[in-house]
């Protein structure tokens, strides 16, 4: 397709005898000058104006945007995630500026009866030691139990604010942890919660969440679409998952949408059946879990899992 593309775009910028020199001439010109060595994808060796105009070229802003590297086509959904991770690293006039490691974000956990949630902080910390394997750690924190959802949003923004502040310092949490402390007595009123404007629906869950699918299902709207897929190298493997027991995934095995080789840890339901819990992209090197029921099934970047040891153990009578 890139190869007829471009020798199609070849022909019609030479005039025609039957259709002058028209965008829409389709036909064939007598020994046509080559414009680039063949083989080439049409927008490498074209510009868009010269093809569709300048009109016609302003609706491809971003579709041909400039790879970082030559010859590289940088993933989409890889560039999405980062632009979303790079909003949530802004909270009010904090910002969290830890290279590598993900910004303090939060949950709603809904009972599953429904009559109760609470907000469920993720802090994510890394280990100084370059050689502890376990380098990025999540550390999960609930707040006390609410009867409305707005009560709940708003002790996660409490939580989240205090983790801004005090958790790149205090690895303990010990600050976020009291502010916890704190708002198991609060009672709020009404306009403690209509006030705060950082704490307004759709304040949570602000890391990039994933859905799982199968490979080779994606959709594209355009043919451009199409050919950036083509286009992209096959990532290679370039970490290994900490722990025994991971498997590398199937075709059939619906994975987060994201490039990369991956490896998956799964666990029996109360059925029996395996199911995966965690991921792991050997291409990146981070970990994925799952939100709870209350997420609708979607992925989100998690640290590093515990591993377990064994140790001896002595045991005296009397």
């Amino acid at each position: 397709w890139a190869d007829w593309l471009g020798n199609a775009y070849r022909e019609t910028s030479a005039p025609s005898p039957a259709a002058g020199t028209g965008v829409g001439a389709m036909s064939k010109s007598a020994n046509p000058k080559p414009i680039a060595p063949a083989g080439g994808s049409a927008w490498r060796h074209y510009q868009s104006k010269e093809v569709l105009g300048a009109e016609g070229s302003a609706g491809l802003i971003g579709i041909f945007a400039p790879s970082a590297k030559p010859d590289e086509v940088i993933d989409e959904d890889l560039q999405k995630a980062e632009a979303v991770e790079a909003q949530a690293r802004r909270f009010g006039g904090l910002v969290w500026d830890l290279d590598g490691v993900p910004p303090p974000d939060f949950a709603i956990d809904l009972e599953e009866s429904g009559a109760t949630c609470r907000a469920d902080l993720s802090v994510f910390l890394k280990n100084p030691s370059p050689e502890d394997l376990q380098e990025l750690r999540e550390v999960r924190i609930y707040g006390p139990r609410r009867t409305t959802i707005q009560e709940a949003r708003k002790d996660g923004c409490e939580m989240r604010r205090a983790a801004f502040r005090f958790a790149k310092l205090d690895p303990s949490l010990a600050e976020v942890r009291r502010k916890v402390n704190e708002l198991q007595s609060k009672v709020y009123n009404l306009n403690e919660l209509a006030m705060d404007r950082e704490c307004e629906e759709g304040s949570e869950r602000q890391l990039p969440e994933f859905i799982a699918a199968l490979t080779g299902t994606k959709q594209f709207q355009t043919a451009a679409e199409w050919f950036h897929e083509k286009e992209k190298k096959p990532m290679e493997e370039n970490f290994r998952p900490i722990g025994t027991h991971w498997v590398r995934t199937q075709p059939q095995t619906p994975i987060p949408q994201l490039p990369g080789v991956w490896y998956m840890h799964e666990r029996q339901n109360s059925e029996g059946k395996h199911y995966p819990w965690l991921f792991f992209n050997s291409s990146l090197g981070r970990y994925f879990r799952q939100r709870s029921a209350e997420g609708g099934g979607k992925w989100v970047q998690t640290g590093c899992p515990s591993i377990s040891e064994a140790q001896p153990v002595s045991i005296s009578h009397g």
